[in-house]
C-alpha cells in the first residue's frame, strides 16, 4: 500500500466479487419481479441492495483515507527527523576539506611541472649551443637500448670468432693442445678487442669540426693501424716460436 500511495491510494474494488458477495443480481431480479423500486420513487429512496453497495464503497474509502493519513504522518515524522541544516553543514565542511587537498595536489604538480620545464629548457639551450659549436643542423639521434644491445652482441660474436680462430692457430705450438691454446686465445682476443674498442672511440673524432679533436682522431687511426699490425705479427711470431721450441 505504501508503494502505491502516490499513484493509487484507494484499494481496487473487484466489482464481480462484490456482486457475488452482496447477491446483487439475485436481489435485483427479485425486486424487479416485485416491481421495486417504483417508477415514481424519489432518487434518494434507495433500496437495500443499493445501500449495501454504497456502504461498501464508503467503508473502502474510509479505510483508504486512514491508510493515507497514516502514511502522511510517517513521512512528516521522517522529514522532522531530518536536519537538513546539519547535513548541509557537514557537506560544506567535507567539500572545503576535499578542495583544500585538491589545491595542495595541484600546487605540488605545478611546482614539479615548473621544475621539469626549467630542466627541459636548459637541455634545449645546451643542445642548441652544442649544435652551434659543432656546426650541426640536424636533430639529435639518440641511440636506443636495442642499438646498444645489438652493438654489444656484435662485439661478443667477434670475440668468439677471434678466440676460436686464435685457438686453432695456436694449438699446434702449445704443449697443452687446444685447451691451452684456447686459454691464450681468450687473453689475446680480450686485449685485442679492448684496445680496438678504446681506439675506436677516439677514432670517431676523425670528422670532428675542431682541429684539435680531429687530430686526436687521425692519430688514433694511425695508432690503431700500427698496433693491429704489430700485435698480430707478435702473435704470429709467438706461435712460430712456441712451435719451434716444442718441435
Amino acid at each position: 500500500m505504501t508503494d502505491d500511495l502516490h499513484t493509487n491510494p484507494f484499494e481496487k474494488i473487484d466489482t464481480n466479487q462484490v456482486a457475488e458477495d452482496l447477491h446483487i443480481v439475485e436481489d435485483s431480479q427479485r425486486n424487479a419481479r416485485r416491481g421495486r423500486p417504483a417508477l415514481d420513487s424519489a432518487e434518494d429512496d434507495l433500496d437495500p441492495t443499493e445501500r449495501k453497495v454504497i456502504g461498501l464503497i464508503e467503508s473502502a474509502q474510509a479505510q483508504a483515507q486512514q491508510v493515507c493519513e497514516s502514511e502522511l504522518k510517517a513521512y512528516r515524522e521522517r522529514l522532522v527527523a531530518l536536519d537538513f541544516r546539519e547535513q548541509l553543514s557537514s557537506i560544506d565542511i567535507e567539500t572545503a576539506k576535499q578542495r583544500a587537498e585538491f589545491d595542495q595536489h595541484v600546487d605540488k604538480a605545478i611546482v614539479e611541472l615548473s621544475r621539469e620545464q626549467q630542466g627541459l629548457r636548459r637541455k634545449k639551450e645546451d643542445m642548441q649551443q652544442f649544435k652551434e659549436q659543432n656546426g650541426l643542423h640536424r636533430e639529435p639521434q639518440p641511440r636506443s637500448w636495442d642499438d646498444k644491445i645489438f652493438n654489444v652482441g656484435i662485439i661478443a660474436v667477434l670475440f668468439l670468432i677471434e678466440t676460436f680462430g686464435n685457438a686453432a692457430f695456436l694449438a699446434k705450438g702449445n704443449e697443452f693442445g687446444l685447451f691451452g691454446a684456447y686459454t691464450e686465445a681468450v687473453v689475446i682476443s680480450f686485449v685485442n678487442l679492448c684496445l680496438a674498442f678504446l681506439l675506436g672511440i677516439l677514432v670517431t673524432n676523425f670528422n670532428h669540426i675542431h682541429w684539435g679533436r680531429r687530430s686526436v682522431g687521425i692519430i688514433s687511426a694511425a695508432v690503431f693501424i700500427v698496433f693491429a699490425l704489430f700485435f698480430n705479427l707478435m702473435v704470429a711470431h709467438y706461435r712460430e716460436t712456441t712451435g719451434t721450441v716444442l718441435d
